[in-house]
Protein backbone atom coordinates (compact mmCIF):
# COMPACT_ATOMS: atom_id res chain seq x y z
CA UNK A 1 0.00 0.00 0.00
CA UNK A 2 1.10 3.25 -0.85
CA UNK A 3 0.30 6.70 0.71
CA UNK A 4 1.10 10.72 -0.19
CA UNK A 5 0.61 13.82 1.29
CA UNK A 6 -0.30 16.83 0.14
CA UNK A 7 -0.06 19.98 2.05
CA UNK A 8 -3.07 22.37 1.82
CA UNK A 9 -2.65 26.29 1.89
CA UNK A 10 -5.05 28.51 2.91
CA UNK A 11 -4.65 32.44 3.31
CA UNK A 12 -4.49 33.36 7.15
CA UNK A 13 -6.87 36.37 6.55
CA UNK A 14 -10.01 35.33 3.58
CA UNK A 15 -9.17 31.44 4.06
CA UNK A 16 -9.22 30.91 0.65
CA UNK A 17 -7.76 27.48 -0.23
CA UNK A 18 -8.04 24.00 0.24
CA UNK A 19 -7.43 21.26 -1.82
CA UNK A 20 -8.44 22.35 -5.18
CA UNK A 21 -6.10 25.68 -4.79
CA UNK A 22 -2.69 25.73 -6.64
CA UNK A 23 0.71 27.05 -4.61
CA UNK A 24 1.46 29.58 -6.80
CA UNK A 25 -2.32 31.38 -5.69
CA UNK A 26 -0.35 31.84 -2.72
CA UNK A 27 2.65 34.41 -0.95
CA UNK A 28 3.93 33.93 2.33
CA UNK A 29 4.44 37.55 4.55
CA UNK A 30 6.01 37.80 7.69
CA UNK A 31 5.71 33.79 7.95
CA UNK A 32 2.03 34.54 7.42
CA UNK A 33 -0.04 32.79 4.29
CA UNK A 34 -1.88 35.37 2.03
CA UNK A 35 -3.55 33.97 -0.82
CA UNK A 36 -2.57 36.37 -3.66
CA UNK A 37 -5.48 39.02 -3.95
CA UNK A 38 -4.93 39.46 -0.11
CA UNK A 39 -1.50 39.97 -0.78
CA UNK A 40 -1.74 42.60 -3.36
CA UNK A 41 -0.77 45.94 -1.73
CA UNK A 42 -0.78 48.30 -4.33
CA UNK A 43 -3.75 50.80 -4.18
CA UNK A 44 -6.16 50.86 -6.78
CA UNK A 45 -8.98 53.19 -7.86
CA UNK A 46 -12.21 50.26 -8.15
CA UNK A 47 -12.98 46.66 -8.80
CA UNK A 48 -16.30 44.76 -9.08
CA UNK A 49 -17.08 41.28 -9.52
CA UNK A 50 -20.16 39.08 -8.29
CA UNK A 51 -22.36 42.36 -8.98
CA UNK A 52 -20.63 44.19 -6.80
CA UNK A 53 -18.59 47.71 -8.05
CA UNK A 54 -16.49 48.93 -5.23
CA UNK A 55 -14.97 52.27 -5.50
CA UNK A 56 -11.81 53.60 -3.68
CA UNK A 57 -11.54 56.24 -1.51
CA UNK A 58 -8.57 58.53 -1.58
CA UNK A 59 -8.05 59.13 2.07
CA UNK A 60 -8.87 55.61 2.85
CA UNK A 61 -11.56 52.80 2.69
CA UNK A 62 -13.99 51.97 -0.11
CA UNK A 63 -18.03 52.49 -1.01
CA UNK A 64 -20.03 49.15 -2.88
CA UNK A 65 -22.82 49.69 -5.02
CA UNK A 66 -24.60 47.76 -3.01
CA UNK A 67 -24.25 50.18 0.42
CA UNK A 68 -21.73 48.43 2.03
CA UNK A 69 -18.82 49.91 2.66
CA UNK A 70 -15.30 49.60 5.02
CA UNK A 71 -17.37 52.20 7.35
CA UNK A 72 -20.12 49.51 7.89
CA UNK A 73 -20.34 46.63 10.72
CA UNK A 74 -19.81 43.73 8.99
CA UNK A 75 -16.30 44.85 7.58
CA UNK A 76 -15.18 45.96 10.95
CA UNK A 77 -16.26 42.82 12.50
CA UNK A 78 -13.82 41.22 9.99
CA UNK A 79 -11.00 43.62 11.78
CA UNK A 80 -12.22 42.58 15.20
CA UNK A 81 -12.21 38.75 14.37
CA UNK A 82 -9.06 38.95 12.93
CA UNK A 83 -6.17 38.27 15.17
CA UNK A 84 -3.62 41.71 15.09
CA UNK A 85 -0.62 39.47 14.01
CA UNK A 86 -2.44 39.02 10.65
CA UNK A 87 -3.55 42.68 10.27
CA UNK A 88 -0.14 43.60 11.14
CA UNK A 89 1.27 41.70 7.99
CA UNK A 90 -1.60 42.68 5.46
CA UNK A 91 -0.36 44.72 2.77
CA UNK A 92 -3.76 46.32 2.20
CA UNK A 93 -6.50 46.38 4.47
CA UNK A 94 -9.18 48.29 2.05
CA UNK A 95 -7.96 46.62 -0.92
CA UNK A 96 -8.58 42.90 0.65
CA UNK A 97 -11.40 43.28 2.36
CA UNK A 98 -13.14 44.64 -0.88
CA UNK A 99 -11.90 41.42 -2.34
CA UNK A 100 -13.64 39.52 0.51
CA UNK A 101 -16.50 41.06 -0.21
CA UNK A 102 -16.94 41.13 -3.69
CA UNK A 103 -15.76 37.21 -4.04
CA UNK A 104 -13.44 39.11 -6.76
CA UNK A 105 -11.09 36.84 -6.98
CA UNK A 106 -10.05 37.14 -10.81
CA UNK A 107 -7.67 35.07 -12.38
Amino acid sequence: MSTFQRIETRCDFCDYGGPYSEPHDFQQIDGLDFCRWCAQGEPIAWTSSGGHEVTFREAGGWDCDCGMSTDRWRVQSVQILTPPKVLAALPNFDRATAYLHTGGRIV
